[in-house]
């Protein structure tokens, strides 16, 4: 899939100049709104995607410390 594809470029467009739909489209970008282009793809969205990560992490840590109590306890019912 093609990276113009994958974006849904009227939000982008409404999220960078809140509000207009059409003032950022492919193959059409204002230079007013690279500063705040390169903000959100360099900085924001990999803040976002580290926390995010974090919490999967944290979730799936939770969902196998209870299987392995869940294995244990039918471990010592089977003696």
């Amino acid at each position: 899939m093609s990276m113009e594809k994958l974006i849904n470029w009227s939000e982008l467009s409404r999220y960078i100049t809140k509000g207009d739909r059409n003032g950022i489209r492919f193959g059409k970008i204002p230079k007013k709104h690279i500063p705040a282009l390169d903000q959100l793809f360099n900085v924001d969205l990999p803040a976002f995607w580290a926390e995010q990560k974090s919490r999967l992490e944290k979730q799936i840590r939770a969902r196998a410390k209870k299987n392995n109590y869940g294995l244990k306890e039918q471990s010592y019912d089977r003696k």
